[in-house]
């Protein structure tokens, strides 16, 4: 059975919800408000996640503070570009050659190793200095 949903509906849906997400995060700072949830790693552990700091980055970023963004979490101002541009290569009905070779190589097999070495690196570095 497959489930066919309008995609005017959807991308109203999505508006919706990005737009109740931005009122959120601009109004209610996350180190203030206990409606955040609180990282499970951080409080398991002690040590940041890779995530940690993305909800207060997101909050400033949102009042045009990204000196403190990018002090909270770094890898924010990296991996939003990434995912969009994900979204837009994911969404396209076709692509070109050059489209197809620029997403290979931007989210392909090896892209992924290289991003989940970056990652465990960032961590690491995070967390000791």
């Amino acid at each position: 059975m497959t489930i066919r949903i309008n995609k005017y509906l959807l991308a109203s849906i999505l508006l919706f919800l990005g737009g109740v997400f931005i009122y959120i995060y601009r109004t209610y700072d996350p180190q203030e408000y206990a409606l955040f949830p609180k990282c499970p790693v951080k409080s398991l552990t002690g040590f940041d996640c890779p995530g940690c700091g993305s909800q207060r980055a997101i909050h400033a970023i949102l009042h045009a503070d990204f000196k403190a963004a990018f002090a909270f979490n770094p890898l924010l101002f990296f991996a939003v570009p990434y995912l969009f541009l994900n979204l837009y290569f994911i969404t396209r009905p076709s692509l070109t050659a050059q489209q197809f070779k620029w997403r290979n190589r931007l989210f392909g097999y090896r892209a992924m190793i290289l991003l989940s070495i970056s990652i465990i690196i960032f961590t690491i570095l995070r967390n000791i200095l």
